[in-house]
């Protein structure tokens, strides 16, 4: 073996020590209840367009394209996890990286809540559309990561609290800072 091997190897062995301790899992405490979000399962007589991106530090605009967006109805476990990660009950940003937040994709809740959700894909452009939607409030959310080097990611996750109407023009922007 070889003194670069022995180098690399040693290298990824420290940051998956540093990755390890720095990943914060956010605890919920309410538990996901479906009875909630019950209005929201079936189908309804409005749309959703959008677009997502976010700016990166040399101004180039990164889009959502082929990336997920969630419709998720508001509940009060999405509430808290919301505010978890992005500070308020809003919605927000939630920048990917060394000590910041992250969901258990494992809970017995996420997974409820998810199976309530409605996802579609950003297109080329970054655009994103949802049909027969019933009207009232929900979380837009999708995520934008980009590699910066072999090793590093940036981005993150967005969120936005949005209300949504029968038969009015329920378009939205997420974006990230």
């Amino acid at each position: 073996m070889g003194k670069y091997y022995l180098l690399k190897t040693a290298y990824y062995l420290l940051l998956l020590v540093i990755l390890g301790g720095c990943m914060t899992y956010i605890s919920v405490n309410q538990e996901y209840d479906p009875s909630e979000v019950l209005w929201s399962l079936g189908d309804g007589k409005a749309t959703i367009e959008g677009d997502a991106f976010l700016m990166r530090n040399d101004g180039v605009i990164v889009k959502c394209s082929g990336r997920e967006v969630w419709l998720t109805p508001v509940s009060n476990y999405e509430i808290e996890l919301v505010t978890k990660l992005t500070g308020s009950p809003d919605g927000g940003f939630n920048k990917f990286g060394f000590s910041h937040n992250y969901v258990d994709l494992n809970s017995k809740d996420y997974k409820l809540m998810a199976n309530d959700s409605r996802k579609t894909v950003c297109d080329i452009d970054g655009k994103f559309k949802f049909h027969n939607i019933p009207s009232g409030e929900y979380y837009l959310s999708t995520g934008i990561f980009w590699k910066i080097n072999e090793y590093s990611l940036e981005g993150g996750q967005i969120a936005k609290r949005i209300t949504v109407e029968d038969k009015k023009n329920n378009k939205f922007t997420l974006t990230g800072y």
